[in-house]
């Protein structure tokens, strides 16, 4: 079973709980490492990991500890017909499912423009042109 989806705020919690022993003042150099070791195989994670942790959370506090957001690729990189080359690969796949990527490919490369202007997408010679 897998665990419920959780805000960048809660695990930021669950992170800094995990670590809050260890971020003690008074605690010498052996009983930190005991209690990192004793944090890591209850919770089971890796010390490296806690280590992780302590970093972030002296580096940049507690919203350093929330996890990262995935990069995502601007839409406009896509460009402005994305939707409908897409489109046209799907239908061109549907019109003949042995067709292979890469005719399907040269299909869109040849004639997507015209095809698109008249409004279908089938185009009866899938022979490979080198």
């Amino acid at each position: 079973m897998s665990k419920p989806l959780q805000t960048p705020d809660e695990v930021a919690t669950e992170h800094f709980n995990l670590i809050a022993p260890l971020l003690s003042d008074g605690l010498d150099k052996g009983r930190r490492y005991d209690l990192m070791h004793e944090i890591a195989e209850r919770e089971g994670i890796s010390e490296r990991q806690l280590r992780r942790y302590v970093s972030a959370w002296k580096e940049g506090g507690f919203d350093a500890l929330k996890p990262k957001q995935g990069w995502k690729r601007p839409d406009s990189k896509r460009g402005g017909n994305f939707e409908q080359v897409v489109a046209a690969a799907v239908e061109l796949r549907r019109e003949s499912p042995s067709r292979s990527v890469e005719d399907i490919i040269k299909i869109l490369e040849k004639g997507l423009t015209r095809n698109l202007r008249n409004g279908f997408f089938l185009q009866t010679d899938t022979s490979r042109t080198n």
